[in-house]
């Protein structure tokens, strides 16, 4: 399954002052334990040294930064973050179970049937093992890749 996310809607703000992109739970249903959040924003959170991952991109179309943050319970979640260019076609290959997200940074990408452009996102997840390609609509393209896979073998379940 291939979700989209347009930067162009409103986003969630957490109390923090950042933006929420992803999360799992994404919801306020009870009962669901709290995994993994990917947020952007212009300083890290309190919680930032704890168990996450902080990553400073330039923030397109002024000047200063912006700093993409990806909190994971250690004990159910295993995640990693890199940023990327491309400038030519790509498979994403997604594991049985594990989880991609892409969040755009500069340029447009066509994706899955789709044209992502910055401050968009596209979550990639299910239980099955899964091809995506994905190609520059121009030059080339700026993202940053969000892995995300199971500390208990048991695979990563996401639910918008």
């Amino acid at each position: 399954m291939v979700i989209l996310r347009s930067g162009a809607i409103a986003k969630e703000v957490e109390p923090s002052g950042r933006v929420k992109i992803a999360a799992a739970p994404d919801s306020g249903r009870a009962n669901e334990p709290w995994q993994w959040r990917l947020t952007i924003g212009d300083s890290p959170s309190s919680e930032s040294n704890l168990n996450g991952q902080n990553l400073t991109i330039s923030n397109p179309g002024s000047e200063g930064e912006k700093i993409l943050e990806l909190m994971c319970e250690k004990n159910l979640v295993t995640g990693a973050m890199r940023l990327e260019t491309l400038s030519s076609q790509r498979d994403f290959e997604r594991a049985d179970g594990d989880l991609i997200v892409i969040y755009m940074h500069t340029g447009e990408l066509a994706f899955d049937q789709h044209r992502l452009g910055p401050g968009d996102a596209a979550i990639i997840s299910g239980s099955e093992h899964r091809t995506v390609r994905a190609e520059p609509v121009a030059d080339q393209v700026d993202f940053v890749l969000v892995r995300l896979g199971s500390a208990t073998e048991t695979g990563l379940v996401w639910i918008p």
